[in-house]
């Protein structure tokens, strides 16, 4: 994705962006932002509530972090593959970032957990 998002800027001509390879748990940057975004690789997250703690020290005071991911209803079993590579409402209801709101919202099939002060 990295290599995909340089040649693509690239492209454009602009050269007021870093594009940098980290993790939920390694990020490269210094400095503070007002968003921090992943979509659709929450479910690839080891330790969700320990990654988010991490992401919410780089945001600035009215910051915020947005998970996207494909919408799992809850249904009690695991009954395919995309139950790995989805959320369900349950799920999100179940992670918090200390002194953070969160936010669930479901849109056809995706839905969005947001956390903000």
């Amino acid at each position: 994705m990295v290599a995909i998002a340089r040649k693509r800027l690239k492209k454009t001509g602009e050269n007021n962006f870093n594009v940098s390879s980290g993790s939920s748990m390694s990020v490269p940057f210094q400095g503070k932002f007002d968003l921090i975004i992943s979509s659709m690789s929450f479910h690839h997250w080891h330790d969700r509530e320990k990654s988010l703690e991490y992401l919410s020290g780089f945001l600035d005071q009215k910051g915020m972090i947005a998970v996207y991911e494909h919408y799992r209803e809850d249904s009690g079993k695991e009954q395919s593959q995309k139950v790995h590579h989805s959320l369900s409402e349950e799920e999100a209801g179940r992670i918090s970032i200390n002194g953070f709101q969160r936010k669930i919202k479901v849109e056809g099939d995706l839905i969005s957990l947001t956390f903000s002060r």
